[in-house]
């Protein structure tokens, strides 16, 4: 396994039962800003092929019917169980948006829109399992005219666990404030068990990106969507037949123009649909859609003569090493081993 249900230095012996709705940060190991006794939970800081994880280890993890695991911080999260892990009817773990582990920024990074008084470029969306769209041009026809930003995927997956990379930031006109904002990269979550794991039915593991950022000044392109992050599920039997991993782009921010600002992109979503980009001003272009099952790579956004949008951040990485393993909705597709 990744992480060693034999090691000496972890401790497997206690259950660990979350029942109510919590947020745990990764940097402090808190649940709801509170410290945690170890009598009720045990976690280290382990390195895994260069990367800190933060690993929550227990004999027995379960999270209850409808209750939401959201996880902040640096570090990506790894519940591992010597024994079984449960996630119950309707509950999430949840590493969304710059959760756990999100990565700022990543070796490929897109390129920032270029400005321009008549219209900036939109940010390019980032890259990691697939690749990032490119910021709509804006200024269209005029000189100079709004770069557009870009990036390439990894090109390998990742030997250990990682979250995704933020896109790029829409250019600014002149004297304006900065561009869109980028959306950053969904967290890591590893989830390992010695006997099972099971995802009862419309349980969510959800890594997406987050949208790219609409200015609010005007003639501002959008920022570039971030990239899903990664799941990475492993035991000797998964169940997850009813539920849904996914680890999708979010779209791009819309470009503003002379009169109108644009809108945020929408976050990957928890299915195996694309994040819509966001609208444009008048004559500001949208921003680009996220990368999903059926197009791992985010899109493009289109020119126009006011602000180009963001473009669409690509996919991350869903991993099950599994000698049986049944799925349900699988956002992008798993790498089975």
């Amino acid at each position: 396994m990744l992480i060693d249900t034999c090691a000496a230095s972890l401790d497997f012996t206690k259950d660990f039962a979350l029942t109510q709705n919590a947020t745990y940060d990764t940097d402090n190991g808190t649940f709801n800003g509170q410290p945690v006794s170890t009598d009720v939970l045990t976690h280290a800081l382990v390195t895994i092929h260069g990367v800190a994880v933060d690993v929550i280890t227990a004999h027995n993890i379960s999270i209850a019917d409808g209750v939401a695991l959201r996880v902040t911080g640096s570090h990506p999260i790894a519940l591992v169980a010597g024994g079984t892990v449960t996630v119950g009817r309707g509950a999430q773990i949840d590493v969304s948006r710059g959760g756990g582990g999100g990565q700022v920024p990543c070796a490929s990074a897109p390129g920032n829109g270029g400005g321009s008084n008549g219209g900036s470029g939109g940010g390019g969306g980032g890259g990691f399992g697939g690749a990032g769209g490119k910021g709509g041009a804006g200024n269209a026809g005029k000189q100079p005219p709004g770069a557009s930003g870009s990036a390439a995927p990894q090109s390998n997956l990742p030997a250990g666990l990682q979250g995704g990379c933020p896109g790029g930031r829409g250019g600014r006109a002149n004297g304006s404030a900065p561009g869109g904002a980028p959306g950053m990269g969904g967290g890591g979550v590893y989830v390992g068990a010695r006997v099972s794991i099971t995802l009862d039915d419309g349980a969510i593991l959800n890594a997406g990106g987050e949208g790219g950022k609409a200015s609010t000044s005007r003639e501002d392109g959008g920022g570039g969507g971030g990239t899903g992050g990664m799941i990475f599920l492993e035991s000797p039997q998964v169940s997850a037949a009813n539920a849904v991993l996914a680890a999708n782009g979010g779209g791009g921010g819309g470009g503003s123009d002379a009169t109108a600002v644009g809108q945020d992109g929408s976050a990957g979503q928890a299915s195996s649909s694309a994040a819509p980009g966001g609208a444009g001003g008048l004559t500001g272009s949208p921003g680009a859609n996220g990368g999903a099952l059926g197009h791992p790579a985010g899109n493009d956004a289109s020119s126009s003569s006011g602000a180009g949008g963001g473009g669409g951040g690509g996919v991350g990485f869903i991993r099950v090493l599994s000698a049986s393993a049944t799925l349900g909705t699988v956002s992008p597709a798993a790498i089975r081993q």
